[in-house]
């Protein structure tokens, strides 16, 4: 018997020969990946090294120009007087115990009165450290370094808010950096004295042992570290020994970004430049390299396990698998590709086997029962026969279930759609108004309401822009509100005038609102002819203006022909007219004032009570001296609302407390939760119960009306644009109660 033939007749050979091909294939992929996997770990670990040089490095940065921005606050201290040394002394020292520990010293050192200076001479005024006090700048071994062109950095200032920085300088042993800001009698200056160092032994690192070191940005000399020695020496022992050094000494611009990360023979170094304004430092980070590739290493220990245990896995299914079921599986993969592709009249035996197959064979016949089930009551439903006799067919089940529940669901929701759709031709066709969707421009659809205002038939007006049937004065206007709501706008309501089919120009109210049709957008237009409406406002509004002028004007003929009638005679009559008169007046001024009531749009602003009262009790007629009106405020001075109405209001009160009153009116105001509680009181018989009847009622009527010069009236009206409320008490003495609310404070009024 041939290998091949051995290979074809026991499934454990060939399972056994694929699985050594399978393991082969396995173990070589899984060396590529090892390696790959091992460059990926140690790239993520030199980017997470570099990573955190940066973020050290945007931290001193901050902390950098947070100390210089802190300098020139503290420059500007009222406690800062050089004038008073004790008193800037205690100051200093107080900043200095709530600084950090590389805060180390604090000066005021006057400034040179000539320059340029080099910042040496000038003494120090003022020093934490009082054995300098009296000394001059150079004692305090401070560098201002020199310029990108070689010349000393010159110790003078702009502006009152200009910040020196020194450059990195040794005193007393430790590295130092300097910080200047001039005080504000420009005569003076506070210098910071500061350690980084202190700072970067506080550095946080990502890999155990990582040292922390800062090198100068021109010279690639070590300047800040944690533990090492405090001098300037070279990175290394020489400064183009590292790629770090030397990148500092190859750039051009000492302030240009640099950042990177190497492995070296015994370490692993990340470094990133300091991005702060007028810094050229560089942090770098040192960690061991054990440390840095430990993961890496452990990560190729690993993957080299997970082969040699797949490859034992792949023995141990070659022993155990001795029959293959692959033929039957892939029969049956066969009628279920047949089947997934819409071909339901495959045929799946079931006799011949009891094992797992046959068991496997009994249940895809099942499921392609279910499936052929499925399908046909899918068909009934999208024909919408919801009494075919394959939907009492029973489905096991969450499938059997979900077929349910959509067949509830289809019923109910085409059941609604009808209902809606009824409804819907119901409100449109039956509207009042004219109802139109417009898309692209044109007139998709259009009711018989506007059919009918419009005077086109629907094949018209579905041929029609909308624009057209607008007057050309107003199609800008109403083509610029259409454009709107096509942007999702709020809806919108607005008058315009359209032409209809004879030429007759109607004026129309347009409410427009963005809606879709098939899946674009669309405008729905309600369209309601207020042509009649405009021309009663118009007619009603002349007829107004004119019987107020008339009256106005008859009612001063009368009073100056009855006043020359009253010089010649004392009849009663005269003076009846000469009454009669005044009253067509006043009648004529309350039309005016209610006028303005009902059509003012209400203007808040801030009413001083007091004030208004005596303007009111100045300004009404107080019947000589047979009554005596008198105003109380309590607790409410002022009050937001419109001054010139809530005056009409009081106006109106008093004269008609003034009307029945016998001796005594009184005008008050008081705030209570309700709001501002405005009473006004007399003691006269009260109003007439006819009166307040037809202010309850709305209107007048023949058995309903008051008697007053419609004084009453424009006390509610007033009150009711103001959104107050209006009560009276008759029962002993005549009390108007108007509660107003403070339009400052309330946005729903």
């Amino acid at each position: 018997m041939s290998l091949t033939d051995v290979l074809r007749s026991r499934y454990a050979f060939k399972l056994f020969a694929i699985a050594v091909l399978i393991v082969a294939i396995i173990g070589t992929v899984g060396t590529v990946m090892a390696l790959q996997v091992s460059d990926q770990v140690t790239g993520e670990q030199l980017q997470s090294l570099e990573n955190n040089a940066e973020l050290e490095a945007d931290q001193l940065a901050r902390w950098f120009e947070g100390e210089q921005e802190s300098i020139r606050v503290l420059s500007a201290h009222q406690g800062i007087d050089a004038d008073d040394p004790a008193q800037t002394r205690e100051t200093l020292y107080s900043e200095l115990e709530q600084r950090s520990d590389e805060v180390v010293s604090f000066h005021v050192a006057e400034r040179a009165p000539v320059q340029p200076s080099n910042g040496t001479t000038e003494p120090l005024v003022v020093s934490t450290n009082r054995s300098l006090e009296g000394a001059p700048l150079a004692a305090t071994n401070i560098d201002w370094g020199e310029n990108t062109d070689g010349e000393e950095i010159q110790y003078d200032f702009e502006g009152p808010n200009d910040i020196l920085v020194s450059w990195v300088y040794l005193d007393d042993g430790h590295m130092s950096v300097a910080i200047a800001s001039p005080t504000p009698d420009g005569k003076h200056v506070l210098v910071g004295e500061y350690q980084p160092s202190v700072r970067i032994g506080e550095s946080t690192h990502v890999i155990e042992g990582t040292e922390t070191i800062v090198l100068g940005g021109v010279s690639a000399y070590v300047m800040f570290e944690e533990d090492g020695p405090n001098e300037f020496r070279p990175y290394k022992g020489r400064q183009n020994r590292t790629e770090v050094g030397q990148r500092i000494l190859a750039r051009e611009d000492q302030f240009a970004p640099l950042n990177g990360s190497k492995i070296a023979s015994g370490e692993v170094r990340g470094y990133h430049s300091v991005p702060g304004d007028g810094v050229n430092w560089v942090v770098v980070k040192e960690a061991p390299r054990s440390n840095a590739l430990a993961l890496t290493n452990r990560v190729q220990t690993d993957l080299t396990v997970l082969i040699g245990t797949m490859f034992l896995g792949f023995l141990l299914v070659g022993v155990v698998i001795q029959y293959g079921p692959i033929r039957s599986i892939k029969r049956l993969a066969g009628q279920a590709d047949a089947i997934a592709d819409g071909d339901l009249s495959v045929e799946v035996e079931t006799a011949g086997r009891i094992d797992e197959i046959g068991r496997l064979r009994r249940s895809f016949r099942n499921t392609k029962q279910y499936i052929e089930t499925i399908a046909r009551q899918s068909e009934a439903l999208s024909r919408q026969e919801f009494d075919a006799d394959v939907l009492d067919e029973e489905i096991p089940g969450r499938v059997g279930e979900a077929m349910t529940a959509m067949q509830t669901d289809l019923e109910r929701f085409i059941g609604e759609i009808e209902r809606e759709r009824e409804r819907y031709i119901t409100l449109v066709e039956q509207s009042s108004d004219g109802v139109v969707v417009v898309q692209d421009g044109r007139c998709v659809f259009a009711n018989e309401q506007f059919a009918e205002i419009t005077g086109y038939d629907h094949d018209t007006l579905q041929e029609s822009h909308l624009i057209d049937l607008v007057v050309p004065a107003d199609r800008e206007f109403v083509g610029e509100r259409y454009d709107r709501q096509l942007e999702d706008a709020d809806p919108t309501q607005f008058e315009a005038d359209i032409e209809t089919r004879d030429g007759t120009r109607r004026t129309v109210e347009l409410s427009m609102a963005p809606i879709e049709r098939d899946g674009e957008p669309a405008v729905l237009v309600n369209v309601r002819d207020v042509t009649d409406r405009k021309h009663r406002e118009q007619r009603l509004e002349v007829f107004n203006r004119v019987l107020r002028h008339n009256i106005r004007n008859q009612a001063d003929v009368v009073k100056s022909h009855a006043e020359v009638l009253s010089d010649r005679s004392a009849d009663r009559h005269v003076s009846q007219i000469l009454d009669s008169a005044d009253r067509l007046a006043v009648i004529g001024n309350r039309a005016r004032t209610i006028d303005r009531i009902i059509s003012r749009e209400v203007q808040p602003s801030t009413v001083d009570l007091t004030e208004l009262f005596e303007r009111v009790r100045n300004g009404v007629d107080e019947r000589g001296e047979s009554v005596t009106v008198t105003t109380q405020v309590a607790g409410v001075d002022e009050l937001v609302t419109d001054e010139w109405i809530l005056e009409a209001i009081l106006e109106s009160l008093v004269a008609n407390s003034l009307r029945y009153a016998e001796s005594e009116v009184t005008i008050a105001a008081e705030q209570t939760d309700e709001g501002c509680v405005l009473t006004v009181e007399d003691d006269g018989p009260g109003i007439p119960a006819d009166e307040i009847a037809a202010l309850d009622a709305g209107t007048e009527t023949r058995l309903q009306h008051s008697r007053g010069l419609l004084g009453l009236w424009q006390l509610k009206w007033g009150v009711e644009k103001l959104a107050g409320s209006l009560t009276f008490d008759t029962e002993e003495r005549t009390t108007v109660r108007v509660v107003l609310p403070d339009w400052g404070g309330n946005d729903d009024i």
